[in-house]
């Protein structure tokens, strides 16, 4: 099996959350044929985000890292100015 399923994913998420790593998990569930690089990308995945899954951001995530960004640039001069503010 060369994929792993979403619920499979959210399965092995909470297995390195209880300390198990990537040869353990391969270890105790030979029937699920899954690659070891995978379960290891999976472990690295869930210690840096939290989940085992990608998420789609939400209209309001994206409206508060626009609005981020935008507090963060204020003061600075833009890069291009627009060519209606040429006078």
């Amino acid at each position: 099996m060369d994929k792993v399923s979403s619920g499979d994913k959210m399965w092995i998420q909470t297995l390195p959350e209880q300390g198990y790593g990537a040869k353990v998990i391969m270890a105790a569930y030979p029937q699920n044929f899954w690659k070891l690089s995978m379960v290891k990308k999976i472990c690295k995945h869930v210690a840096q985000t939290g989940s085992a899954t990608e998420r789609k951001w939400s209209t309001e995530i994206r409206i508060a890292r626009v609005e981020e960004l935008i507090c963060s640039k204020e003061g600075q001069r833009p890069a291009l100015e627009h060519p209606c503010d040429c006078q």
